[in-house]
């Protein structure tokens, strides 16, 4: 066996040597595949709808236009979105299994963005486990021994249900291809030449197995690979952000990779997944790896056989793969529309933290001249040049003083995402009470991406209202845009996807909608503004115009417009990182600077013989010290590697819920339902760049470039991919909470450009074509306040408080959450918002009124002041004083008792008093109302439900003796609304104080009322009205 295995990286071999080795690669697969398991939260509706993505029609580009597909008799039919029929299809012996165990399925329309998102893990024993280099949802790497030779083996799953108990291998058959079988790729002709690419810099695979289902007699449907393929010592990221590159090993890396690329162009292949993990070290060699996102041009059947490109038509056309990694995507990918640019480029000249700032920090022009200067330092005129920039670079950019936030450091944030999620995550919410806002409402369930989501809304009102502007061609959807928004102008925001396989990490995406405005606003150094990547998106731009937000209170980096929307602009963010300090890359990629700041960073480049950063070859050539900024902040880096990992955007779609007969009016009804995502400040921040494309620049998205989830994408994965922490991406369970409610960064990083950077407007702006006018992007702070006159959509932060409370004998401690939300409207003397994380409790809109009540103990209210009105309140049942919303606790004169509880609260709540709200471009009056909370010490609400059970216990008893008669209606009123004081036992979104949960007391209150229930139920009077009205107070 050890001599046999000696043939694997043998380029050339005999018949006889061939069949040899196959025959030992079988043996080992027949051993191996057993140990093989895994879970998958997929359903066979998924895989039958996968099943259409790896077919090969008669005409490619129906792979980019097909919406929905349906199977009558033994053909497939494929449509768009008005249901016009595209082609027919054969269909496979593996979707005839399904039907047959699904007879259900049959002559029905399914959607192609009903295939849910992918949250299954692996299942290995010990022995792999501990061979595990990487993992992900559907593949998995290991590192094997053949005889002497170390190699690694890739496991790439394409059906959601294999190596699971649905489908073990036992049901699989195999095909073993060796690399010996063919000849070096010379050309991009399309024939059949069993060729296969070999070049210096793009990894070897040894041998391919491919799977097929046991009985796939013509093996037309290939459901995975087992790929052996030569083993690397570390990969780009891992060195640039240890810093462990010097210049001219980062300008061998540069050109190695340029070279790779351009003969993976000549063979007919383009790689769509250019981010820093998927280029790999051998003795200082960058090797380029990971096929699973490419756009093949020939046809030829060998780059299947040996695992560098899957069939099916999506990956012959690049306008259909809709799919990529966030901060390493452009348009053409994830949304069909022009526009690339490799932002890996800027990784490598520039340190780890200058390269995220320059691209997603936004910035006015102050910061730009002061980078500027920096650059120039290092020898380099153009720092998007990437020749010039790769011949003349003389040091790293380096940016003093880079922080963090604008850093995807860990690399599962960079994971690819399928774009078409977001559809499955909108919800058409009919006659829901929004007027401004769009009645589709995103349902984000766990994504986090209800500050996109939000703005998107906003941009897209924007854009109709205030630019007149008439998408004809569909190219400014919600969904465009809030893909644009995710992937490229912010992809911090793609956090929300939940895309991360470690569990454990699942919530560190921060609400932090004022930095995705700012995004959307400013350029960065690197990057236009948000608004006006959003506003170039489409073909049908809206007029030039800026965009602008209003702050109230403060409160994955690779992708680019090609691959997030499917407009061209390709930029290589990796290639700053490799001539710049790991802090000074992320700086200078995501950090929103002003003209100042440019000119002090083009001093320091400038120093490092750099005349043009984005020149690569100048940067390369004749950079002499690797780039860095002094005194640079972490808070633009993606330190964690799980914040960079590739998403697939179609994890967006699958967080829209379609919720019928919602009241929004002028917000969409798709309804971004993030639930524990953390991505409710990108989500909001999409709305306003929707509601700003639409309204300010009158901007009509015909073509759909510009949807909710398109510029959600954009900004989350390319204008400020820190957005994408919400995606669950980190794997790391001890860091689920990492991630700021910032909504002021991501509205400077929209409003300001970075040093690298367009603002995230202008990112965002040029995601389609046509696209919105060119303009500027800005916001404003202001107040609500009782005469407030509504104008136009905003961003509004919530804030909730949950005081020390103790659950089945557990103790928690207080808690204060925030969750960003838009408002559409001020109507009959109520806040009219759209919830992004709703539930029975949160319905998806919430309303609230402009001047409401808080009550609490008399005891504490007789020391409070400024109170007006009627301050006591009396139901017959309880017995309260009224706190006025005027109250503010700095002015209060607390009891002895509570003064020490209540500073810490204040303490604890002083930065978030006054809450966010957010509007775009050219906005009258955007004004923000600080949400009031009613604290009160433990003993009072103690006392207040021991009332409640009292009270409960009365209303019990009456009901035992059958003293209903006449008074039976008033009874049933006072059971509920004594149930409704403990049925939220905590602070809800509107800042009212609930009753604290103490087990006993909840657990007494709730036997009362069951008890109560019986009773009624006894009297026979009105049994079922009574049944259902106390089922609804006790549930």
């Amino acid at each position: 066996m050890l001599k046999e295995f000696c043939f694997l990286a043998a380029l050339t071999l005999n018949e006889d040597e061939r069949a040899v080795l196959r025959t030992e690669i079988d043996e080992w697969v027949k051993c191996f595949l057993p140990k093989l398991e895994r879970e998958s939260t997929r359903t066979e509706k998924c895989r039958l709808i996968a099943s259409v993505e790896r077919h090969e029609f008669g005409n490619d580009f129906n792979a980019e236009e097909w919406q929905f597909c349906k199977f009558v008799g033994k053909e497939g039919i494929i449509v768009d979105d008005n249901k016009k029929e595209l082609e027919t299809f054969k269909i496979t012996s593996f979707q005839k299994k399904i039907l047959r165990r699904n007879p259900s399925f049959e002559n029905v329309f399914f959607g192609r963005s009903e295939i849910k998102e992918e949250t299954g893990f692996w299942k290995l024993n010990d022995e792999l486990k501990n061979k595990i280099i990487s993992e992900g949802g559907e593949a998995v790497i290991f590192l094997e021994k053949f005889g002497n030779l170390k190699a690694a083996v890739r496991i790439h799953i394409f059906d959601a249900f294999l190596f699971t108990t649905n489908f073990g291998a036992n049901e699989l058959k195999w095909k073993t291809n060796l690399i010996s079988d063919f000849e070096k790729a010379e050309d991009r002709n399309k024939n059949q030449k069993a060729v296969v690419p070999f070049h210096e810099n793009i990894v070897k695979n040894y041998a391919n197995v491919e799977l097929f289902q046991i009985d796939d007699e013509n093996e037309e449907d290939c459901l995975g690979w087992i790929t052996i393929l030569e083993k690397c010592e570390t990969n780009v990221r891992n060195e640039l952000k240890k810093e462990n590159l010097d210049l001219e090993e980062r300008k061998k890396i540069a050109i190695g990779l340029q070279n790779g690329f351009d003969y993976l162009m000549n063979i007919g292949i383009e790689h769509f997944d250019k981010k820093l993990e998927n280029f790999l070290l051998v003795g200082g060699v960058a090797k380029i790896c990971d096929f699973g996102l490419v756009y093949e041009m020939t046809g030829r059947r060998s780059y299947r056989q040996m695992g560098y490109c899957r069939r099916g038509s999506k990956f012959r056309d690049d306008f259909a793969l809709f799919s990529g990694s966030p901060g390493f995507s452009n348009q053409m990918q994830l949304t069909g529309d022009y526009g690339g640019e490799a932002n890996y480029f800027y990784f490598l000249f520039c340190d780890w933290k200058t390269s995220w700032s320059l691209i997603y920090r936004p910035i006015d022009e102050k910061e730009r001249k002061i980078i500027d200067k920096i650059i120039q330092k290092c020898d380099i005129q153009d720092i998007k040049n990437e020749s010039h920039v790769t011949k003349n670079i003389t040091q790293i950019i380096s940016l003093p003083n880079v922080s963090n936030s604008f850093c995807l450091d860990d690399p599962n944030l960079t994971k690819s995402c399928q774009m078409s999620n977001l559809k499955q995550q909108i919800t058409k919410c009919v006659n829901l009470d929004i007027k401004n806002l769009t009645q589709n409402i995103l349902d984000q369930k766990w994504s986090n991406l209800c500050v996109p989501i939000s703005v998107t809304k906003l941009l897209r009102f924007s854009m109709k209202n205030d630019l007149s502007f008439v998408d004809k061609d569909d190219e400014y959807t919600f969904e465009k845009i809030l893909t644009n928004l995710t992937m490229a102008v912010y992809p911090r925001s793609m956090a929300g996807l939940n895309l991360n396989p470690k569990n454990e990490e699942n919530n560190f995406q921060t609400n932090d909608v004022e930095t995705i405005l700012e995004r959307i606003c400013k350029k960065t150094y690197l990057k236009e503004s948000g608004w006006e990547i959003i506003r170039t998106q489409g073909l049908s731009q809206t007029d030039k115009s800026t965009c602008a937000y209003e702050r109230v209170s403060g409160s994955p980096g690779f992708s680019n417009q090609n691959q997030l929307t499917g407009n061209y602009g390709r930029e290589e963010n990796y290639f700053y990182f490799l001539f710049c300090d790991w802090k000074t890359s992320w700086s200078l990629l995501y950090r929103p600077i002003d003209e100042n700041e440019r000119k002090i960073i083009d001093k320091i480049i400038q120093k490092c013989n750099i005349q043009d950063i984005k020149n690569e070859s100048h940067v390369i050539e004749n950079i002499t010290q690797i780039i860095s900024l002094q005194n640079i902040s972490n808070s633009f880096c993606l330190d964690d590697p799980n914040f960079t990992k590739s998403c697939q955007m179609s994890n967006l779609k699958q967080q829209m819920t379609k919720c019928v007969n919602l009241d929004i009016k002028n917000l969409t009804q798709n309804i971004l339902d993030q639930k524990s995502s953390n991505l409710c400040v990108p989500i909001s921040v999409t709305t306003l760049l929707r509601f700003a494309i639409k309204n300010d620049l009158a901007f009509d998205d015909k073509n759909d470039y510009y949807t909710l989830d398109k510029i959600l994408t954009n900004l989350t994965m390319i204008v400020y991919p820190r957005s994408l922490a919400g995606l669950n991406l980190n794997p790391k369970k001890e860091e689920n909470n990492y991630q700021t409610n910032d909504v002021e960064t991501l509205l400077e990083r929209i409003c300001k450009k970075t040093y690298f950077k367009e603002s995230g407007w202008e990112i965002v702006r040029d995601q389609g074509w046509p696209k919105p006018a060119e303009s500027t992007c800005d916001n404003e702070k202001v107040m609500l306040n009782e005469n407030f006159v509504f104008s136009r959509p905003l961003s509004v932060t919530g804030a909730y408080f949950l005081p020390t409370r103790r659950i089945d004998g557990i103790d928690y401690p207080e808690e204060v959450f925030f969750h960003q939300m838009t408002l559409d409207r001020i109507e009959n003397g109520e806040y009219v918002l759209q919830n992004t994380q709703f539930s029975v409790n949160h319905p998806p809109v919430i309303k609230i009124k402009q001047t409401r009540p808080y009550y609490d103990s008399s005891s504490f209210v007789a020391n409070l002041f400024n109170q007006t009105g009627d301050n006591f309140y009396n139901d017959g049942v309880l017995k309260m004083k009224l706190v006025n919303e005027t109250l503010f606790m700095n002015k209060n004169c607390c009891i002895k008792s509570h003064r020490s509880k209540l500073n810490n609260l204040k303490q604890m709540l002083s930065p978030f008093l006054q809450n966010d709200l957010f509007s775009f471009l050219d906005c009258n009056k955007i004004l923000s109302r600080p949400f009031h909370y009613n604290l009160y010490g433990t003993g009072s609400y103690k006392a207040r439900l021991q009332a409640i059970a009292e009270a409960n216990a009365k209303i019990q008893e009456e009901l035992d003796e059958k003293k209903v008669g006449v008074d039976y209606k008033v009874t049933i009123l006072q059971l509920n609304r004594v149930h409704r004081c403990v049925k939220r036992p905590e602070v809800d979104v509107s800042g009212h104080a609930g009753v604290g949960r103490i087990a006993s007391m909840w657990s007494a209150c709730r036997r009362a009322s069951l008890a109560a229930l019986n009773a009624v139920e006894k009297t026979g009077r009105r049994a079922s009205i009574a049944t259902r009205r106390l089922s609804r107070a006790t549930n």
